[in-house]
Formats: C-alpha cells, structure tokens, sequence
C-alpha cells in the first residue's frame, strides 16, 4: 500500500469538503515548502524525546502552542530529507510558520462560530467521509488502521479531526460561500475576451530529412520527386536528424512554435508533399507534411465550469478573507509568535 498522510486538510480538501484550505497555502512558494521540510525533519528526532510547548498564540483563551504549530507542518513535508539551513531559508521558515499560525487562528474561530451557530456533524457523516477517502485510496479498513499507528493517530483522534473541517466547511457554506455569485454573463464575457485560451492549435504532422551541407540536397529531391527512392528510405539511408531510423517522422508539432523557415517552406506544399530544402543551422532540410490537423475552438458549453471556477476562486478568496477578518475583530486574539 503506498504511504497515505492521514491530514484531514488534505483529505477534505481533496474531496471538496474544506475548500477554504487551499487559500491556507496560496502565495508560499514551492521552494520555501521544501526548505521547511528540511528543517522538521531535522527536527522532528529532537522533539520526539523532548517537545517544548511554548505558547504562540491565544485564541479568546484557547491557546495553540509551538508543537501545534511545528505538528501542522509535518503531514505536507515527511517526502524530504534535512539540510542545513542558511538565513535566507530560516527567514522563507518564518513567512510559512506565520501562514500556518494564520490557519490555525482561523480554525479556532470557525469552530467557535460552529459552536455558535448549533451546526453539528454526526458519526454517520464522519464515517461516510472516511468511507469515501478509502475507496478513493483503495484502502481497506485495516489499510487505514495500519497508517493511522504509522502517524501516531487513534481513530478517534482521526474522527475529531474530520469532524471538526466539515464543520468548518459548513460555517463557511453558510457564511461565504452562499455570497460568493458567478454570473452566466461574466462567463460569457470572459469567454468572448480568452477565446485564445480556449481554442486547441493547429498542428502539423512531419517527416524530416536533415543532411550535411555537402550532401546533394537538390538531387535528392529529384529522386523523390520521380519516387526513384521513398522520403522513409532516404531518412533512413542519409539523414543525420531525429527519427531518422523511424523514416524520418517526428511526429505532430504546433504550427505556432515552428520556425519562421520551417513556416514557409511548408506554406508551399499541401499533405503528402515534400519542401525544397531550406538551411538549418548550416545544414539542409527536407521536409514531408504528413498532415494538417486544424486548430479547434472549444465551445463554450465545454468549458463553461472551467471558466466558473476561475471567476468563483478570486471571489471567494476575497469574501472568505473578509469574514474572517471579521470575526478577528470580534474576538481577543494574542499572536505571540
């Protein structure tokens, strides 16, 4: 069974059930994960045998505390191994410490407004959002058990943690979600602006011959023209370019990427024929356009949740980083980070 890490951000965040999750991470660099990863592991020997549990934060008098903190981290960054860190990699350190504290402060919120708000979430929903999780991991129950004692974690503990996202996920539905609105005209109107994005290049299917400047390019493009010897047979037999033990074919290629002389020696030639040979970096060329396969638009309708996705995420990053706010502002919150 391959290695599952039994987060419940990252399993409810996989199964659209605590979205607000991915904005945890947006803006750290991919870079600055790996160099924190490299310290916890480093660390994290230390800490089994001796776990310092300064206060960081005090959140209306729940407190998170610098294990808290340093436990978050682990789950994203087990994959790596230690290096020593110079002081640009302790102060990229410091900016994720600081998102993650972020996240953690939030997560004690939401769950006070839960609490707030009477939301519950009962075992037949837990179990049914593990039940999903295996079957998406094709794991069994005891698949499960043998992962949750790898990472130190009972089931129960396991269930608090999946309980407690959903019912982040439900203040947030209630509180955010519901405002956030993409119209079918901002879909529509952002269609109409990116159809370049929308729409699959045209494409051409090459053959290629590429031969030493010495070579007799012209006489071999008589001998093809009177099929004295096929493009594949000549490929194979004088040229010195790519795929030449494959009858010279290099497969299909974005008509947009090729080189302007590329470009016009097959503007000349429909499918089937072969160029006059043009000069590649002191070399010549011979060209057979195999095939032309059309660039094609995608129609609206196929990429219309793909367009509400784009527009919805930057709202809801906007409302969500709002209500948040206020509910700070609501509350006593201590950083003591």
């Amino acid at each position: 069974m391959r290695t599952m890490i039994l987060n419940p951000y990252l399993y409810l965040q996989k199964t659209a059930v605590d979205l607000n999750s991915s904005f945890y991470w947006r803006g750290i660099p991919a870079q600055v994960l790996l160099v924190t990863c490299a310290l916890m592991l480093a660390c994290l020997p230390a800490r089994a045998t001796e776990i310092v549990d300064r206060i960081v934060a005090v959140v209306n008098g729940q407190v998170i505390t610098s294990y808290d903190l340093d436990r978050e981290l682990a789950p994203y960054l087990m994959q790596l191994s230690g290096r020593k860190l110079n002081a640009q990699d302790e102060q990229q350190l410091t900016v994720v410490r600081k998102k993650l504290l972020d996240r953690l402060v939030d997560d004690i919120l939401l769950l006070m407004e839960a609490k707030r708000l009477n939301l519950e979430v009962n075992d037949t929903e837990v179990e049914n959002h593990i039940r999903q999780f295996r079957q998406s991991n094709s794991m069994t129950e005891e698949d499960l058990g043998r992962q949750l004692q790898r990472e130190n974690m009972t089931r129960e503990e396991y269930k608090r943690n999946i309980r407690e996202s959903m019912l982040r996920h439900r203040v947030l539905s209630f509180m955010v979600r519901r405002k956030v609105l993409v119209t079918d005209e901002e879909i529509l109107r952002y269609y109409d602006e990116h159809k370049s994005d929308y729409t699959q290049a045209k494409e051409v299917e090459l053959g290629l011959i590429l031969l030493p400047p010495n070579e007799d390019s012209d006489g071999l493009v008589q001998r093809l023209g009177k099929a004295e010897i096929s493009f594949e047979e000549a490929a194979r037999k004088y040229s010195k370019g790519p795929g030449a033990q494959s009858g010279g074919s290099i497969g299909r290629l974005k008509w947009s990427e090729l080189a302007s002389q590329w470009r016009e020696a097959l503007a000349q030639i429909h499918p089937g024929e072969i160029s006059e040979p043009f000069s590649i970096d002191g070399n010549k060329a011979i060209l057979k356009l195999k095939a032309i396969i059309p660039g094609k638009e995608r129609s609206l309708d196929e990429v219309r949740e793909e367009i509400r996705q784009k527009l919805y995420d930057p709202k809801y990053a906007v409302q969500y980083a709002e209500y948040m706010q206020d509910l700070k502002t609501k509350a006593i919150v201590d950083i003591r980070f």
